[in-house]
């Protein structure tokens, strides 16, 4: 295959493409994985590069993997592979266990988050709430921990995230040179079918377990919870009507196997490139702040830059096709990073959550420690 194409048909669909042992052996050695919306994965293995923007024409067929930190620093977002495909989930989990020596099971060692470090920063963000500076903000705390590393944890990570990727739940990653990320998230940036409208959503608000419906209409009309979802779709709403007619739809409940989130549907009249888009859109208040206007710099003055990494940033693809470009940007959230060192995998596991003026410092931290469990049982951390 030709660097960062697919064959020709992939990309509509018609065909499954098969990743053979050599293509799967470098897919764990050096590879990403980004779910798409109709239930296939579009994936990237062996050597590639970081470029400003991906060499495109409307014929190449190209897939360019987005893949920056939070803060989006960096000059070469975009990660062009030297092979690419679209696989099912039964192509993929075919080309994980074919090369499997034996069944792997991850031993680690989890260090919890510091509650005193979590407080401090609660007790800061409330100070600026009551001097009417903000409204809301994300903070993240992290777990960490040492364990097992190399090809066959990558892989075991992987086959336990594709059979936990049942909708709305979408698999995602990047892995290489001794670093990498793999997630399952609920929260989609962005996606955009060739010709149609750009399509997103507003995620915000946690309640744990599975609800009733009684617990599920407690839950929507919450006041606490409408006004920090509601900052959400004002945000989307206004960043998308610069590009054209925005339709916000009802919101409802996005319920997950231990969790469940207020959602709504938001898509827009937006005929704009993929990084226009992101950069545009992240981050929305569901993972950043608001109001908008205070900007990164204020973000950057309580929030752990170094450790957050790629946590919540946009991650997503650009496929050519035939009818034209098609956009998957996920948020990558629900997610392990890690980093290989001296033979020994370095992990991190990170969790956030909506701050705002009425939030319980104790029902914070226990959400945060909620949604990291979520994470180690999903990805068999």
């Amino acid at each position: 295959m030709q660097t960062g194409t697919i064959q020709k048909g992939m990309a509509t669909g018609q065909i499954d493409s098969a990743l053979g042992p050599a293509e799967a052996e470098k897919f764990l050695e050096n590879g990403w994985i980004v779910a798409l919306e109709d239930g296939r994965f579009a994936v990237g293995w062996g050597a590639g590069s970081w470029q400003e923007a991906p060499r495109v024409s409307p014929r190449s067929r190209t897939i360019a993997l987005f893949a920056p930190d939070f803060y989006m620093t960096q000059a070469r977002p975009w990660w062009v592979s030297e092979g690419t495909a679209v696989v099912s989930a039964g192509g993929l989990a075919r080309a994980l266990a074919a090369g499997r020596v034996c069944e792997s099971h991850l031993r680690t060692s989890w260090r919890e988050p510091e509650f005193a470090r979590f407080a401090a920063v609660f007790r800061a963000l409330q100070g600026e709430f009551r001097a009417g500076w903000a409204c809301k903000a994300v903070p993240v705390v992290y777990a960490e921990a040492e364990g097992d590393g190399g090809s066959e944890a990558t892989r075991s990570i992987l086959e336990r995230g594709l059979a936990n990727a049942r909708a709305p739940l979408k698999l995602y990653g990047w892995w290489g040179g001794g670093h990498g990320i793999i997630g399952l998230t609920p929260e989609s940036l962005f996606h955009r079918e060739p010709g149609g409208p750009v399509r997103t959503m507003a995620l915000a608000g946690t309640r744990r377990g599975r609800l009733s419906e009684r617990e599920r209409e407690e839950f929507v009309n919450d006041p606490k919870e409408r006004a920090e979802h509601g900052w959400v779709v004002d945000d989307l709403r206004e960043r998308l009507s610069a590009f054209g007619d925005v339709r916000v739809g009802p919101t409802g409940v996005l319920q997950l196997p231990a969790l469940a989130h207020l959602h709504t549907p938001i898509d827009a009249d937006a005929d704009a490139d993929f990084e226009t888009l992101a950069r545009a859109l992240h981050p929305t208040p569901a993972l950043g702040f608001a109001p908008r206007s205070l900007g990164l710099a204020w973000m950057k003055t309580w929030d752990e830059v170094e450790r957050r990494a790629r946590f919540g940033a946009p991650f997503g693809v650009r496929m050519e096709t035939d009818a034209g470009p098609r956009l998957q940007c996920l948020v990558a959230i629900r997610n392990v990073q890690w980093a290989d060192l001296g033979g020994a995998r370095r992990w991190r596991l990170g969790s956030g959550c909506g701050v705002v003026a009425q939030s319980v410092l104790e029902n914070e931290w226990a959400e945060l420690a909620a949604k990291r469990e979520s994470v180690r049982l999903s990805l068999g951390l």
